[in-house]
């Protein structure tokens, strides 16, 4: 395991696949507009949703890293995301779809 994190560590790449991200985008805009349009995408603002999206996610878990570790465990639980969102203070919608992922696993 420490050699992956080595490996991603040094990497710059994306670490999301782009298709299944770019399909996910355009069925989360397509659910949000309420219409049966096809919405069209540039190329270049489908890479900065990812980045922007990857860069959350990698600051969210490497918070909560930093709670579990703190907690003296190693395994990262929902707790520590919950409260890795409240000290960043990213609580907003982000916060609450965790906790919705939590209660449909729970």
């Amino acid at each position: 395991a420490l050699q992956e994190i080595k490996y991603y560590q040094r990497t710059t790449g994306l670490l999301l696949l782009p298709t299944p991200f770019r399909r996910l985008c355009r069925e989360v805009a397509q659910d949000g507009c309420g219409d049966n349009t096809d919405h069209r995408w540039r190329p270049q603002a489908l890479d900065a949703l990812q980045n922007g999206a990857e860069d959350f996610l990698v600051s969210i878990l490497s918070a909560s890293n930093v709670a579990a570790i703190h907690a003296r465990r190693v395994t990262i639980q929902p707790k520590d995301m919950m409260l890795a969102c409240r000290l960043t203070d990213m609580m907003g919608d982000w916060l609450k779809i965790v906790r919705t992922i939590c209660r449909e696993r729970s």
